[in-house]
């Protein structure tokens, strides 16, 4: 028996989308260097996203046009795109649709993305919302949250 992986066409538009995105953010070099990251995961995530519509039988987008997308954008701009952080990508902006909506600037500006990161290992969607409301709320570090995370996953055992 022969086990190969699916292959699956993978939209030129879409790769293109995604690297004309990433271009322009960097080229607006925004004043908040963490803007500039987090501004550049949600484009990535809401390309996932739309793609996704294309395997609109499938119930998220094929793990193998992920897998080709990460090694294209590895090639093209590093490690940064690893698979596993394209997938955080389409998880943040599936959790965030409003985050860059004006009203929402307004009202806070964005975390960090190690700060997102952290958050976004915590398994439960309300746990998740709760501590970055914490986050925001008490003005927490990357190390004060990631004890925050600790403790709550210490109460899940």
């Amino acid at each position: 028996m022969n086990f190969k992986e699916p292959h699956y066409e993978i939209n030129e538009p879409f790769f293109i989308d995604i690297v004309n995105d990433i271009e322009k953010v960097i080229c607006q070099n925004l004043t908040h260097q963490r803007e500039d990251i987090v501004k550049r995961r949600w484009l990535i995530g809401q390309k996932i996203s739309l793609e996704e519509v294309r395997f609109f039988r499938s119930e998220m987008i094929p793990l193998g046009v992920l897998k080709v997308i990460s090694e294209r954008l590895q090639a093209k701009y590093g490690n940064e795109y690893s698979l596993r952080n394209l997938q955080d990508d389409y998880l943040f902006y599936n959790e965030h649709l409003n985050l860059f909506k004006q009203y929402n600037l307004e009202k806070y500006r964005p975390l960090s993305w190690c700060k997102y990161q952290a958050i976004m290992s915590i398994p439960d969607y309300i746990d998740r919302r709760r501590m970055e409301f914490y986050t925001r709320e008490y003005h927490w570090t990357l190390k004060d949250l990631k004890r925050q995370i600790k403790n709550l996953r210490f109460h899940y055992q």
